[in-house]
């Protein structure tokens, strides 16, 4: 069972660089405040606490030209409010576009990198027979994706395409 309050605060800045293509900035903030009944998922000596999570975000697009694109990136720092040594700090940045080199030929590109922070534990029977588990934030798991797609259309209704995939855990 996990009970969440969401807060989200938000704010979007757009400036133009030139008069033909506008580029926009958007800041963020994401909080949220939350309760698990067992942080670390033990069978033995569950451990419930509260969670305290702040995910700044940030954003660079270009919606509309021909080069258009779509980059974000969100760090999210999570704090327990009891357990010791598994507050830290995870990673996302994902991001797409295309470019349209004329009538016929675009190009297009979509990319993920995703590290992730893996809370391990360990239980055992302490000297009064007590089961105890010592919890530790030292394990990763980290992903890199990028792919990348050319397209020729040959008419209103054919196309073909061919794309390159790069997927690296």
């Amino acid at each position: 069972m996990r009970l969440r309050l969401l807060l989200h605060l938000g704010c979007a800045l757009m400036c133009t660089l030139t008069t033909a293509k506008a580029h926009e900035v958007q800041l963020g903030v994401n909080t949220e405040l939350g309760f698990q009944t067992n942080v670390l998922k033990t069978v033995i000596d569950p451990q419930p606490d509260g969670i305290f999570v702040l995910t700044p975000i940030i954003t660079f697009a270009q919606p509309e030209e021909d080069l258009s694109y779509n980059i974000e990136y969100r760090p999210r720092f999570t704090a327990y409010m009891d357990t010791s040594g598994i507050d830290g700090l995870d990673h996302l940045l994902r991001g797409n576009g295309s470019y349209q080199f004329n009538a016929q030929d675009s190009v297009f590109f979509r990319t993920n990198f995703i590290r992730t922070r893996q809370i391990r534990n360990e239980s055992t029977i302490d000297a009064s027979g007590q089961p105890i588990t010592v919890a530790s934030a030292n394990g990763t798991t980290q992903q890199f994706f990028l792919e990348g797609t050319w397209q020729h259309s040959f008419g209103p209704r054919t196309f073909g395409t061919a794309s390159l995939t790069y997927d690296r855990w």
